[in-house]
Parts: structure tokens; C-alpha cells; sequence
């Protein structure tokens, strides 16, 4: 029958005296073709339906043919009806250790020629393992060798030996209690009896008994028996507890295959744990809340601005009719999470931001920002350089002042950003949109030129002319430096004014001139000739000499470079020595050293322009001893003399040998050619007296 299988429980052979137990087939019980007539005859064989066959019904009834079972005369030719109910009751006993059927007694009990050798059963041979029975059974046609092989209890043995030693219980001389076996497929097993050994020992006196036979006193086999029940009792736990573990391993693998596909059908449609687009946490959301709350994101949403001095203004969505775009962003997110993957994932930061997930009036955004306070002039402190400041002597850096204006550009491109990418906030002093001073304290050209100012500021330099001082310094300095935020000069014309007024102030050379004559009284002598005396500085190198100074910061006492030199300051410049030529008294006064040592009539030039005497203040230009004065070639007159003193070209102080009288009108009718004749007598006075560059005033 299909979907049912059938056991054979147990199988008696009343004529050796054993109980022989077989599973032919885990599938169906032995047919008449697979046994002999002989051994057919020596069967009795019960079949149990297994209720743990595939397909099995409780509710079906069922026929099992029997093999070996009585003869057709016995049952008016027809096989045993057996029920599932009687079927199902039958392997309940054998559960609980009921033999099915039991036989005892002699051969004629159980349908077998008696053999009268045999003079009992052996203790421990009634049962034995369904397979190792069969094959003893398959071995031993006991219905056609019956008769030439007595039975005999040493055959007895030796058949149970080869039983165990055929079921690999070697060493134990006694068979394996019956129903104890165990299958090696994965089918059911069902065990004959739970009856132990020295029970089975009672059972079979009691046969042996019945039958007339002597009972065979128990040995130590039984106990081997038992020893070998109690050895297997550990390999069941641990078959069992690898049973166990296999059915813990494929839960877990189940368990675990389940809550895979679980994630990730669930991650197909939601987004990962930490999610978060422009700032909005869309963890384990779907497509459609994600966009929802996106929306209410955006309703919401406001941008607050930081600015100096801890002020903040804000822009709200509506001031800007800001809206949310659903431009498919989102869906793609989702769409590249790669559920397939997703334990890879969902422990991991998620964050994205999207330019293009709002839609704003630009028009209306300009508007806001213009609106800014932070944008209104009235109130912006404009941002201030570092820069030098000059006090006294003293140059410093005054700190640059960061003030509070705004770059417009810099606010309109971190608003608009903020809002692109749904930023709420932002600090304007962070992100550098103010105006910034160009020059800080620390400015190393800045620096520099304090250097250079305080270089110049700390001149004190000293120009004396006689008794009068020029003094360069920080008072005199201060307005004329210039700084062009480069670098810091004194200019060269402001020197060169300088230099070029001094010589104004104090070159006498060539200039009218006040002077005190011998009674006193003061007169300007005016320059007719080439007046040659006095001081004239040497202005380009003074120029050079007074930057120098300055540059270096110089602190005491310069000379000016001069060109000419007169004898002093004092006195007009004329100091103590010098001589005095009145033209209209035609006298002469020589002072040295402030003392008066000679005073003398004297002739000058005749009152005509080619040869009078030049009015002015003079230098002696040389001093010679023995000079003859003119030629005859040129002047038509060769006059030696014995001391000559020039000062102006031509015209000189000299002594007239040729003349015998001095002064009074002889000038204007019998004059020199434009020299100052002196008496020999007293002209060597004066010659001493003088030296080159001493003045000689004429007025």
C-alpha cells in the first residue's frame, strides 16, 4: 500500500528455539517469492502500520497478508484482515514491551518437526536483531536441512555466535535484547521490549518448562548484557544531543534568512538610520513621509543671521515664498541604498544636501537682505586702517579699527547659499563678509616707516653762522617729512630750501653790505666791482651734507660747506682786521685785530669809469714783495714797487715811490689807474698787517 509502511515485528522459529526479529525492508514486509516454503512455514509474522509513514490515515482500514500464517484451510482460503485500529494496537504493545506474539513449548507447538537433540533453549537467545536473524535465516534453510543437521546445543552456540559476531556484538555472549536495535536511515525506530535480560532468562524457563526440557542455569553472559545496554546509553545522549544541535543550527540559519529578507524588503521602501537631507532627519522613512516632512521643513523654515556686537536679524520662508521642489532626489536616494546590502549600512551617517530641493522669489529675497540692518549706513562704522601718529619727537602706530560694513556681495551670496541648501543659520563674522581694514599694527611696511619717522624725528643737528644757529630737529622736521604709505622721505627741495635760505641769510659775498666806518657811523657799502669778500657756502654740498645728517638722525654741531670764507662774523663779517678806503676823505685805516695800526693819506683812481677806484668790500687776493705793475706794451707804464696786495683784478693796495704827496684832490686831476697809492713809509705796516682774504672796504 502506498504511503504506509510495514514492519515485520518478530519472527519465531519454535523449532531451534530462538526468537529471530527482521526488517526485510524499511518499506514493505517479505513476500512469498523472497522466502523458501521451508522457512515460510517456520514464520509467523505480524506487520504494524508506522503512523509516521507519509500519507498514513487512522481512518483507513487495511489488509496485511501475513506470510507463514495458518493455512488457507485453517482460514477458508483467505488472508487475515487487519484494521489500522488493531495494527495501531499492536505496535502500542510492542512500545510497551508486549510481545506480539509469544511461542513456546516443543517443535509440534510451532508447526516443526521436533528435533530430538534438543534438550532446551539458551538464557540470552530468545531475541535477536531483525538483520543479523536474516541473515542466519537466508543462510540456514531450516525447512530443507532441518532433518540432516541435528539440533544440538553445540550448534545452538556456535549460531549465536555467528548472530553476533554478524552485528558486530563480538565478545558479548549473549545477542542484543529484543526490539533494542537501532536503524541506520533516519526512519523511525521502534524497539520489541523493554524487558531486560534476566526477565527474558524467566520467560524462557517457563517455555522450557512447558515443553519438557531442561532449564540451563543463567551465566555471566546476562551481565555482559546489561553492560552493553548501560555502554549505549551515552552514545543515544550524544546522537541526541548532535540531533539537537542540528535543529538549533538550522533554526538559526532559518531565523536568520528570515530577518534578512525581512531588512531588506523593509529597506527598499525606507531609508537608512542616519539619513539626515539638508539638515532633516529622515531616518526609517518612507518615500512619501520623507517628502512630507521635507514640505513641513520647508514651511518652517527660517534663517537666522549672526552679526557683530552678538545682533542677529532673521529671513523667514514666507518673506521669500520659499517652497519645497520635489525633483526626484529623494527617490533616488532611496533608490541607491542597495537594500540587497543593507547590513552594510544602517549604523553608518547618511547626510546629503540638495541645492535644488527649494524653489524661492529672488526678487523677494533681494528685498530682505536689502532690508538688513547690518546694510544701513547710518548706523555702519566704516572700517579704519592702521596708521602712524606723530606726537612730540615720538612716532607710534595708532590700531586699526575693524568697524562694522558690510560686504553685500560677500551677505547676498552666503544668504542665497543658506537657503539653496536649507541652512537655518549663519554667521556673517565667520563666514568674512564685512569690509576689513587693509593695514593692521602688525603690518611690517607700516612698521618700517614708524622706524624711518622716529629716525628723523630724532635729529637735533646744529648749523652755526658766527654767533647764529640753524637748528634741524623734530619741531623744524615734523611738517616737512613725507609719507607716502610706502615710504618716508625729507625731500630734497625742502633741504635744498633750506641750504639755498641759510645762504640768503649769511652770504655776505659779493652783496651790499652794512658798515660802521672809523668815526662810527654806519653806512651800506654798496658793490660797484667784483667784490670778492665775505661768506658764500658751497650749496650743493651743504645740500648733500644736511640730507646725510638727517637721514642718519644726527644729534650735535655741522659746519656748511663753503664755497668762500670771509674773516669772521663779527663786525659785518669784517671782524678786527681789515682795511677801510674812504674815497671822498682819501684816507686809509688798517685795523688789526680790532686796533687800529695805521691810518694814511692816500691817491686812488682818477674819477673816470676806466680808472677810478670800485666802490664795494674786497679779499686781498695775493701778497708779493717786488713787483713792477703794469707793461709798457699794454698799460704804456712798467712802475716796480715793493709790496703788492690785490683785491679787485687789477686795482690793489701798493706803496708809490714816485709820488710826493698824498691825499687831498690829487685823485681828481693826477689819480692812480684805479690802485690805492700808499707812501712807501707806511705801506710796509699795512702789508704786514694783512693777509690774503683780509677785506678791504671802499666807499
Amino acid at each position: 500500500m502506498r504511503g504506509m509502511r510495514l514492519r515485520r515485528e518478530e519472527s519465531r522459529m519454535s523449532a531451534k528455539g530462538y526468537v529471530f526479529m527482521e526488517e526485510k525492508n524499511k518499506s514493505h514486509g517479505p513476500t512469498e517469492e523472497e522466502l523458501s516454503d521451508s522457512v515460510k512455514d517456520a514464520y509467523t509474522s505480524v506487520y504494524v502500520l508506522d503512523p509516521m509513514a507519509d500519507g498514513f490515515d487512522d481512518e483507513d482500514d487495511f489488509t496485511v497478508e501475513i506470510v507463514g500464517a495458518p493455512s488457507d484451510g485453517e482460514t477458508d482460503g483467505k488472508n487475515a484482515d487487519v484494521t489500522a485500529s488493531s495494527v495501531e494496537k499492536t505496535e502500542t504493545d510492542a512500545l510497551n514491551g508486549d510481545e506480539t506474539e509469544k511461542i513456546s513449548g516443543t517443535a509440534d507447538e510451532a508447526g516443526v518437526p521436533e528435533d530430538p537433540s534438543a534438550e532446551g533453549t539458551f538464557p540470552g537467545t530468545e531475541e535477536k536483531e531483525p538483520e543479523a536473524a536474516l541473515r542466519q535465516t537466508e543462510g540456514h534453510e531450516y525447512g530443507e536441512n532441518e532433518a540432516e543437521t541435528p539440533f544440538t546445543e553445540e550448534k545452538s552456540a556456535e549460531a549465536a555466535e555467528n548472530v553476533m559476531q554478524e552485528t558486530g556484538q563480538e565478545g558479548s555472549s549473549e545477542p542484543a535484547a529484543y526490539g533494542s536495535y537501532e536503524a541506520n536511515s533516519p526512519e523511525t525506530e521502534v524497539s520489541g521490549s523493554s524487558e531486560t535480560g534476566a526477565a527474558k532468562d524467566m520467560k524462557a524457563a517457563d517455555a522450557s518448562e512447558a515443553a519438557g526440557t531442561p532449564i540451563q542455569e543463567p551465566t555471566d553472559e546476562s551481565d555482559s548484557v546489561e553492560e552493553e545496554e548501560e555502554e549505549e546509553q551515552p552514545k543515544k545522549k550524544g546522537k541526541a544531543g548532535m540531533i539537537i544541535g542540528l535543529v538549533l543550527f538550522l533554526a538559526v540559519i532559518s531565523a536568520g534568512t528570515v530577518a534578512y529578507i525581512h531588512f531588506r524588503n523593509h529597506f527598499a521602501e525606507h531609508f537608512y538610520p542616519g539619513t539626515v537631507i539638508n539638515g532633516t532627519d529622515i531616518s526609517e522613512m518612507t518615500i512619501g513621509d520623507a517628502k512630507n516632512a521635507m514640505q513641513e521643513m520647508v514651511d518652517t523654515y527660517t534663517l537666522t543671521i549672526s552679526e557683530k556686537d552678538n545682533k542677529e536679524e532673521t529671513i523667514d520662508a514666507k518673506s521669500i515664498a520659499l517652497t519645497y521642489v520635489d525633483d526626484g532626489r529623494l527617490d533616488d536616494i532611496l533608490e541607491k541604498q542597495n537594500a540587497k546590502t543593507w547590513f552594510l549600512f544602517p549604523f553608518k551617517k547618511h547626510i546629503y544636501s540638495l541645492k535644488t530641493a527649494t524653489r524661492y522669489t529672488e526678487e523677494k529675497l533681494n528685498r530682505e537682505i536689502d532690508g538688513l540692518s547690518c546694510l544701513d549706513e547710518s548706523v555702519v562704522v566704516k572700517p579704519q586702517d592702521a596708521k602712524l601718529v606723530v606726537e612730540g619727537s615720538t612716532c607710534t602706530i595708532s590700531p586699526e579699527v575693524e568697524g562694522t560694513e558690510v560686504d553685500k556681495d560677500k551677505l547676498v551670496k552666503a544668504v542665497t547659499d543658506a537657503v539653496d541648501t536649507n541652512e537655518t543659520e549663519i554667521d556673517i563674522v565667520q563666514d568674512d563678509c564685512y569690509v576689513h581694514p587693509e593695514i593692521y599694527r602688525d603690518d611690517e611696511g607700516l612698521k618700517s616707516r614708524m622706524d624711518q619717522w622716529n629716525v628723523f624725528l630724532s635729529c637735533n643737528i646744529n648749523y652755526w653762522f658766527g654767533e647764529n644757529v640753524e637748528v634741524i630737529n623734530a619741531d623744524s622736521l615734523r611738517d616737512n617729512i613725507v609719507d607716502d604709505g610706502t615710504s618716508v622721505t625729507v625731500p630734497y627741495e625742502y633741504i635744498r630750501k633750506l641750504v639755498y635760505g641759510w645762504g640768503q641769510k649769511y652770504d655776505t659775498f659779493g652783496l651790499d653790505r652794512q658798515f660802521t666806518t672809523h668815526s662810527g657811523e654806519t653806512i651800506t657799502v654798496v658793490n660797484e666791482g667784483e667784490g670778492d669778500y665775505g661768506w658764500c657756502s658751497d650749496k650743493d654740498k651743504t645740500i648733500a651734507d644736511v640730507t646725510e645728517a638727517i637721514n642718519s638722525g644726527f644729534q650735535g654741531d655741522r659746519n656748511v660747506i663753503w664755497l668762500y670764507e670771509a674773516m669772521g662774523w663779527d663786525n659785518g663779517d669784517l671782524t678786527g682786521t681789515y682795511v677801510e678806503v674812504s674815497l671822498s676823505e682819501q684816507k686809509l685805516w688798517c685795523y688789526q685785530d680790532y686796533n687800529l695800526v695805521m691810518e694814511t693819506d692816500v691817491v686812488t683812481g682818477t674819477n673816470t669809469p676806466e680808472r677810478e677806484t670800485k666802490r664795494g668790500i674786497y679779499a686781498i687776493d695775493a701778497k708779493k714783495e717786488h713787483a713792477t705793475l703794469g707793461t709798457l706794451d699794454v698799460q704804456g707804464y712798467a712802475s716796480p714797487v715793493d709790496y703788492w696786495a690785490p683785491f679787485n683784478g687789477g686795482q690793489g693796495l701798493h706803496d708809490a715811490p714816485w709820488r710826493s704827496s698824498f691825499g687831498g684832490s690829487i685823485y681828481q686831476y693826477n689819480g692812480s689807474h684805479g690802485c690805492v697809492n700808499i707812501p712807501p713809509a707806511n705801506m710796509k705796516t699795512i702789508f704786514d698787517a694783512v693777509s690774503i682774504g683780509t677785506a678791504v672796504v671802499v666807499y
